[in-house]
């Protein structure tokens, strides 16, 4: 099944200083962990892969995986009962939430604004978690609403605000760079960074 369309489908990268093997492939929910691999999707730039295979770095570490398959055992078990149903989501959410922290932990607290950059940009997948194996660990959760509610909470008041600038204005920049001469272009640019740099400072 799954598995045996990674080991098909997959180009090997690297493996990082922690022994994790990193494959690029066409999926749309990698970034994943699967055993001690890591998947990335081509869409993964060079600016976020760093963050997501830390993030998935982080459930290797905490032993996500091994807590998955409990999970859906406990809940293949009891699966008429609306309370386990209820701690099966909180209890996934909670292991995204641990391996945020973590990340922000190796990188600094500084760098929420950038992870924070990373999140917004899968929430952005049209086919979030539509296709995914669900005894992988995947850095986007499995639904889009959590994901937003995982940005708030890893972002001050202050960063919160500078992300989304810098996500508003960057859509009107491609808009306009469709409809509009260079000069307007290079106006939206100016403003964009005028307005990031303000709200930075406040």
């Amino acid at each position: 099944g799954f598995i045996y369309y990674c080991r098909k489908k997959r180009n090997f990268v690297e493996t990082n200083s922690c022994g994790l093997e990193v494959y690029n492939i066409d999926h749309s929910s990698a970034p994943f962990l699967l055993g001690n691999k890591i998947y990335l999707s081509d869409s993964v730039t060079e600016d976020m892969r760093k963050y997501a295979i830390c993030h998935e770095y982080c459930h290797y570490k905490h032993g996500d995986m091994f807590w998955n398959i409990i999970r859906y055992f406990v809940l293949a078990v009891n699966f008429y009962n609306p309370i386990v149903w209820y701690a099966f989501v909180l209890s996934e959410q909670d292991c995204e939430l641990a391996c945020d922290e973590s990340v922000l932990k190796m990188f600094g607290s500084e760098q929420s604004v950038e992870y924070g950059k990373v999140l917004l940009n899968l929430l952005s997948n049209k086919s979030l978690g539509k296709h995914d194996f669900y005894l992988s660990t995947t850095m986007h959760g499995r639904n889009k609403r959590f994901m937003k509610e995982r940005i708030v909470k890893l972002l001050s008041v202050k960063s919160l605000v500078t992300l989304l600038l810098t996500a508003v204005f960057a859509v009107l920049s491609a808009f306009w760079s469709l409809s509009q001469s260079g000069m307007r272009q290079i106006f939206i640019n100016d403003l964009t960074n005028f307005l990031i740099t303000r709200s930075t400072f406040k």
